[in-house]
């Protein structure tokens, strides 16, 4: 038989080349209640639903969670205001500059449209 692990649990091959897991040697740990993973410290556990107040020396001290960063003003918003207005300026005045051309596409495909039909 050919013993070996794999993430923590043992196996074992025999020599028809069948695996299997071998029990642990380990007691199975017990489970820790949620009173006492979260509020062990702070909290004495009840045999309520509800823990229903902090030990006298060790008050509960909720502080919200705060993230902040220092404004720093950049260039980025000006410049892009500008870009943006110029960028509408140049397409107002590229329409205005060529409603002739469309004027003049647009009767003469009216003109073609007429002769054809």
């Amino acid at each position: 038989m050919v013993k070996f692990t794999i993430f923590g649990k043992q196996y074992c091959t025999n020599q028809w080349g069948q695996t299997y897991e071998l029990p642990t040697d380990e007691p199975i740990p017990e489970p820790t209640l949620m009173q006492q993973t979260y509020a062990s410290d702070t909290i004495t556990p009840t045999t309520s639903a509800f823990l229903l107040a902090p030990k006298p020396e060790a008050k509960i001290i909720i502080k919200p969670r705060t993230e902040y960063s220092d404004y720093k003003p950049t260039m980025d918003g000006p410049v892009m205001g500008t870009l943006l207005v110029f960028t509408i300026y140049i397409t107002a005045h590229w329409a205005w500059n060529s409603m002739g051309a469309w004027n003049n596409l647009y009767s003469e495909l009216s003109a073609c449209l007429r002769s054809s039909s």
